[in-house]
């Protein structure tokens, strides 16, 4: 399937964040998602703080636990690049939900996880060096 039906892929912040916006929430999804980071992840420049927006709004739809399984999984690439990684839902109900997943699916890393109901507040929040 195409990835791009499925999620775009774009940068925000003068090229500094790397963004997916998804439009589809399964496990098939996930995968081609997964192998995409994957390879970003892997060849990204070390000098660099790893910023990336998830946008899983979808119009209401909800996200497969296959998703949360591949994003846990991509925590631990690289677990020594530091760098942040937000989150954007529907609702500050569905933020207070993913956090509570966020945290059960917890791992060691240098970079920084939050999740919002605004995007451009998680803009500058990935842009902001003091935190």
């Amino acid at each position: 399937m195409d990835p791009d039906a499925l999620y775009t892929k774009t940068w925000l912040g003068s090229g500094q964040i790397l963004t997916y916006i998804f439009q589809d929430g399964s496990r098939e999804t996930a995968d081609i998602w997964f192998q995409d980071v994957k390879s970003e992840i892997a060849s990204w420049n070390a000098d660099r703080r790893w910023l990336m927006l998830i946008d899983i709004r979808m119009g209401g739809r909800i996200i497969s636990s296959a998703a949360f399984m591949r994003g846990r999984q991509l925590s631990h690439l690289r677990p020594e690049l530091p760098g942040k990684t937000a989150i954007v839902v529907a609702s500050s109900v569905a933020a207070h939900l993913t956090n509570g997943i966020l945290r059960s699916l917890s791992t060691e890393t240098r970079r920084q996880r939050r999740v919002f109901d605004n995007q451009e507040r998680a803009v500058e929040w990935l842009l902001d060096t003091k935190h």
